[in-house]
């Protein structure tokens, strides 16, 4: 009887690590890209120009 729930215990266990590690990779993803546009933005407005300013609204980086 324990034999046949050691590999299913083993694969919940494989399972949970995975999909923490992907839930933290896509975060550390979005963190990092929010922090690349604000990186951005910022230095668009910065420059003070008119084309700076309407860039850093549509949000390109």
């Amino acid at each position: 009887m324990r034999s046949s729930r050691s590999p299913r215990r083993r694969l919940v266990l494989l399972g949970a690590i995975l999909g923490g590690v992907v839930v933290l990779g896509v975060l550390l993803w979005f963190g990092l890209s929010a922090y690349a546009t604000a990186k951005v933005r910022a230095k668009l407005e910065s420059a003070g120009t008119a084309r700076g300013l309407a860039l850093a609204a549509e949000g390109v980086t």
